[in-house]
């Protein structure tokens, strides 16, 4: 079967719905420089023969979302949804609660602590995350999922429980001194 606008709505409403709030482009890769190579920085230049063009007619999304959306009052306010091309392993699996996810991505020989601590924040920063999610994750030094038959409802003890610990502490991010950048 062919992917089409409309056999990729059938199969992905929400992916679609995401896709119709984005700017999207038509690229003429046929005025590109030589052949594609994955190596060949070609395929990134940031303009190279690009227009903007209905989902239809488009062959490139962008991460900016279309200045006609309501929340964009201004059109000169750009903003962005996280649209990432992964050339690792990644899965992601629905949690518990609806309409929520647990993203797993796998990098080859995993993220250093501190970097791991700085993604961490920035995702909280950016709004991927939840702020006390990150908070959290990085006071106990990693970040913790429920398993995916594991429900929430099962593990949140009754308020009055005389069992529940205490809420770890908070530590907040100090600034590198060296960089500028946030570790942990």
């Amino acid at each position: 079967m062919t992917l089409t606008p409309d056999t990729f709505e059938d199969n992905n409403p929400l992916g679609m719905r995401i896709l119709r709030r984005l700017t999207t482009f038509r690229v003429d890769w046929s005025r590109a420089r030589g052949k594609h190579d994955p190596n060949d920085v070609v395929d990134y230049e940031p303009m190279i023969d690009r227009e903007e063009a209905d989902l239809e007619k488009a062959n490139i999304v962008s991460s900016l979302i279309k200045p006609k959306v309501d929340f964009l009052a201004d059109p000169n306010d750009k903003r962005h949804i996280l649209a990432i091309d992964l050339d690792i392993p990644a899965t992601l699996i629905s949690s518990s609660t609806p309409g929520h996810h647990h993203l797993y991505i796998e990098t080859k020989e995993g993220i250093p602590h501190h970097r791991y601590m700085a993604l961490l924040h920035a995702l909280a920063d950016a709004g991927v995350i939840e702020e006390g999610y990150a908070q959290v994750s990085i006071a106990r030094g990693h970040s913790d999922l429920r398993l995916p038959w594991v429900s929430k409802d099962d593990q949140i003890p009754a308020k009055d429980d005389p069992q529940v610990p205490a809420p770890p502490a908070i530590v907040p991010p100090v600034p590198d001194r060296i960089h500028g950048d946030y570790f942990f």
